[in-house]
């Protein structure tokens, strides 16, 4: 998976990672599993990043029921790109390529949670 660099992924989501292997303080951010926890005045987000084995899962929660409103768990994103990174917009477009089809999901976390699924022919 190409993703952006974990300074990049840090100022897009404002929080630094916990990471699964804090053991091997050698490992590349690329080999570990990097999960972010963040929010915005509506929902919680919590985004699980394992660039070496392509794998993205997101979970949105409601904030005022605390209820889980979306779950995306993907196996295999070809690329992860910070569309938008600032105080008043935060964007992502992840990219599946399968054969010849193409599926983006373009997802906005702030102002309020968004998601877009796209899926062409990729000829």
């Amino acid at each position: 998976m190409y993703i952006p660099t974990a300074l990049e992924l840090l100022s897009a989501f404002g929080t630094e990672p916990e990471l699964l292997d804090t053991v091997t303080e050698s490992l590349p951010f690329e080999y570990n599993q990097a999960t972010y926890r963040f929010s915005n005045e509506r929902e919680g987000f919590c985004v699980i990043i394992f660039p070496a084995s392509d794998q993205f899962q997101l979970t949105v929660t409601d904030l005022v029921n605390q209820e889980v409103v979306i779950l995306f768990d993907l196996q295999r994103v070809d690329k992860l790109e910070i569309l938008a990174d600032n105080k008043e917009r935060m964007a992502l477009l992840l990219t599946l390529i399968h054969d010849d089809i193409m599926q983006t999901l373009h997802l906005e976390f702030k102002p309020r949670f968004k998601s877009f699924f796209k899926e062409n022919l990729n000829h």
